[in-house]
């Protein structure tokens, strides 16, 4: 699988930053009409196109967005790669 897509129990998971995956939605429910589709969004943010083509919604709770968040510092290789403070 992708950088963008996962599986988890029994879903695959996909996610994009924006509304990349409108064609991706319209493509599978053409060939796939049974299957749903679903989108998270996150924290006050949406996408109108997405909201119409997916067969349900969810917005990102505040504890997951947290939750998710890399370490102030992560360590690649002999690297140190720090997080901007604007992403606090």
């Amino acid at each position: 699988m992708s950088r963008y897509c996962f599986y988890i129990d029994g879903f695959n998971v996909y996610y994009a930053l924006n509304g990349d995956l409108l064609p991706i939605i319209q493509t599978v429910h053409k060939y796939f009409p049974g299957k749903e589709i679903g989108v998270m969004f996150p924290i006050r943010r949406t996408s109108f196109d997405l909201r119409q083509h997916a067969d349900f919604r969810r917005k990102m709770r505040e504890e997951l967005l947290r939750d998710s968040q890399f370490p102030d510092e992560v360590k690649v290789g002999n690297e140190i790669i720090k997080r901007p403070n604007s992403w606090r």
